[in-house]
């Protein structure tokens, strides 16, 4: 009788772990099904419809890539930016910053809106809005009218963090393609799971292999410096932010070297997640705010590489711009946090010859040998290290498609 009671337990615990594995499974066969039949369809167009998914301007990295297929006669590439329903796209800052571009534009709320644009590939900006938006951009909807394909909003991934990975995963692991910087980024998603990866380098680093537009510093004789902090101050994330023992030191900093001109670019939930988590009351970073445009220039928009381009230090505890300033072969003062999450391996290696500053009198130290004394130690390996980056990244992407889809 104890025989049989083990053998039927055993039995349903069998059973029990196949339909865990089916459920959770199910999605991804059912998107797999989904993308065959498209590809299947799209090699009958003479057309392809791509769309870029956004919601805010200051993450869009995509101009190159965007560029580059509407130069090419067989797709036709278009941004939809979300805005909530009811609400005036006219006034809507991310809407105004595609058009003043000249970009092809409209602006969605729902899935309907979306499927309106007749889409064949999606391009998201970013996994959040599979459970931001609730179902209206979930992908197994999607898949069934378009290939789903993502390339990181940051070249940092940040998927070793578990609460971003829990939230996540099915995103990844629902695309037709993801496209990712390199092989390390590559072998980090196997490592979960993800066997959808193509590695093609980042779109946005593509801008480094065309000329400067335009430079929005106000002296051409002064040292150029560029301080971007990071807004993860809260237990529940990265908490890569350092703002608490530097900020005010560093618009102190600005104000006593007169010699140096400076641009301020927070993460654009910077100022709100300041007030949220009590670094600051509203008013004092208004003021603090206020004080830096009395100074130099508050920057908030994206479309920031001509200001990388044209400084001459960068400052910041940013994941994402420890690689995307790396091209400019010019130094950076990396701000540490004690108790921050583990970087991907694409930051350690980018970030691997910048200067690391873990308090305010390493800071002083690093800032005063740049600065003042222009001494620069670490700048033939940083040299060596930005030779390795890829700068064709949306060639990459675009033959990858064109593999895929064409006839």
């Amino acid at each position: 009788m104890i025989l049989l009671f083990l053998d039927n337990l055993k039995y349903n615990f069998k059973c029990l772990i196949r339909n865990l594995f089916l459920l959770t499974h199910i999605p991804i066969l059912l998107t797999e099904r989904n993308y065959s039949r498209k590809i299947k369809s799209l090699k009958c167009k003479e057309k392809i419809n791509i769309i870029f998914l956004v919601n805010n301007n200051t993450k869009w990295n995509g101009d190159s890539l965007y560029k580059k297929l509407d130069a090419n006669n067989y797709f036709y590439p278009v941004v939809l930016v979300i805005v909530p329903k009811n609400n005036d796209y006219i006034d809507n800052i991310h809407y105004q910053f595609f058009q003043k571009r000249g970009y092809r534009v409209f602006t969605v709320s729902c899935f309907n809106d979306i499927i309106k644009h007749k889409p064949d590939i999606i391009f998201f900006q970013e996994p959040w809005f599979t459970f931001k938006f609730k179902n209206n951009f979930s992908l197994l909807r999607l898949s069934k009218y378009s290939l789903c394909m993502y390339f990181h909003y940051s070249i940092t991934p940040n998927i070793v963090f578990s609460e971003i990975w829990k939230k996540s995963k099915y995103f990844y692991k629902l695309l037709f393609k993801h496209f990712v910087y390199d092989q390390d980024c590559s072998n980090e998603f196997k490592y979960l799971g993800v066997n959808n990866t193509v590695i093609t380098g980042h779109p946005i680093l593509d801008v480094y292999s065309e000329p400067v537009k335009k430079s929005i510093w106000r002296n051409p004789q002064k040292y150029k410096i560029i301080y971007a902090p990071h807004h993860s101050f809260s237990n529940n994330s990265l908490k890569w932010a350092t703002f608490e023992w530097n900020g005010k030191e560093i618009l102190k900093k600005a104000i006593d070297n007169p010699d140096t001109e400076w641009i301020f670019k927070p993460h654009p939930w910077f100022r709100n997640f300041i007030v949220k988590y009590g670094i600051m009351k509203k008013q004092e970073i208004d003021d603090y705010f206020n004080s830096w445009e009395q100074i130099g220039q508050v920057y908030l928009e994206g479309d920031y590489f001509d200001i990388f381009r044209t400084s001459d230090l960068l400052i910041t505890d940013c994941g994402g711009f420890l690689t995307q300033y790396l091209p400019t072969k010019n130094p950076v003062i990396h701000l540490i946090s004690s108790n921050g999450e583990k970087r991907s391996s694409i930051g350690d290696k980018s970030s691997q010859n910048y200067y690391k500053a873990n308090n305010m009198n390493e800071l002083n130290n690093i800032f005063d040998m740049l600065v003042n004394k222009k001494e620069d130690p670490l700048k033939e390996k940083r040299l060596l290290d930005a030779s390795k980056i890829l700068l064709n990244s949306s060639d990459n992407i675009i033959n990858e498609l064109q593999k895929e889809i064409k006839p």
